[in-house]
């Protein structure tokens, strides 16, 4: 295996995510899976800049559990040409970097979606992760190199980023329980246990605050200067429920104007798409929706004003307008 590389420009910090008792006593049994934990990653660069991402790790495995891939925290992601997938097998934690680019090419053969990257971490070594709680994870082995260093750093670092959440431990959540997240008085993400009702952990991972100014003058005394300040009046979150297939947006100021759109393919551009009617949301949502906090400028905001139905739709009303 190849694992020296050349000294990462990049600094990572894992903040893991809240777990329900199930997963916690899995992680404590020694159940390699639930030794990875479900996260936030951000990852700083040394010139100051950084980039978040995170790994929705479910909390039910069997033989046919797919790689689950990391993906960008942002709305619009990053400028990235390649994917990273994690995935536990034979007691070995595996990383998967796959290129997108249609110009990239591997023996000739540009339609090819092999690995340009491969990294392992033996997961069974850990017998607990107290025993190692505040060490780096083990070194990650390598039997795939990328060929371009400065991708190769990213990697590694995505990487050993994820590995790091094996020393780490975690808020566990009782059945109904609820926890939200803030940073620097930002909403972040919203934790529900509804292990009664769906089966597992529902979360709103926020990614866009829509922000206008409060009317609140900043100014000094003499009036020399005077600034606005800039408030929530609406969230955009992404939905992440243990239903497969089930991932949507959920746009809000409060509970009562909270709009959900089930995920569509690409192509079909989100300006076309139509929210989901009350009586056709999934229980996630509705589980969420329970306990969406009010955005600071809820009282400003009018919900936008839209068609009942799309062409081919039967008209729906909605008993929230």
């Amino acid at each position: 295996m190849l694992d020296s590389f050349l000294s990462s420009p990049y600094r990572t910090e894992f903040t893991p995510w809240p777990v329900s008792e199930h997963y916690a006593a899995e992680r404590a049994g020694g159940v390699l899976e639930a030794m990875l934990l479900p996260g936030e990653l951000t990852v700083h660069r040394s010139d100051g800049a950084s980039m978040s991402y995170y790994l929705d790790w479910p909390e039910e495995f069997t033989e046919y559990t797919r790689a689950v891939p990391l993906r960008p925290r942002s709305k619009n992601g990053y400028p990235q040409d390649f994917t990273l997938s994690v995935a536990v097998r034979d007691g070995q934690a595996v990383f998967t970097a796959t290129a997108l680019s249609f110009w990239e090419q591997r023996d000739g053969r540009p339609y090819d979606r092999e690995p340009i990257a491969r990294g392992y971490v033996d997961v069974a070594s850990y017998e607990s992760c107290e025993e190692y709680a505040g060490n780096s994870a083990a070194l990650i082995g390598w039997d795939i190199a990328d060929l371009y260093p400065a991708r190769m750093a990213l990697i590694r670092a995505l990487c050993e980023g994820i590995a790091s959440s094996i020393t780490k431990g975690t808020q566990i959540l009782a059945d109904s329980e609820v926890q939200v997240d803030h940073k620097d008085g930002d909403l972040l993400a919203l934790h529900v246990n509804a292990v009664s009702t769906v089966g597992g952990m529902v979360r709103a991972l926020v990614i866009e605050h829509d922000r206008v100014p409060s009317g609140v003058s900043t100014g000094t005394a003499t009036g020399a200067s005077e600034r606005t300040n800039l408030q929530t009046r609406a969230y955009y979150a992404n939905v992440l429920s243990p239903v497969p297939g089930e991932f949507g947006n959920l746009v809000w100021s409060h509970s009562e104007d909270a709009e959900y759109y089930p995920y569509r393919p690409t192509r079909h551009k989100p300006i076309f798409h139509a929210p989901s009617p009350p009586q056709k949301l999934p229980l996630a949502v509705q589980v969420l929706m329970e306990h969406l906090p009010v955005a600071p400028l809820a009282a400003t905001r009018t919900a936008p004003k839209r068609r009942p139905y799309l062409p081919g739709q039967a008209r729906i009303s909605s008993p929230r307008h």
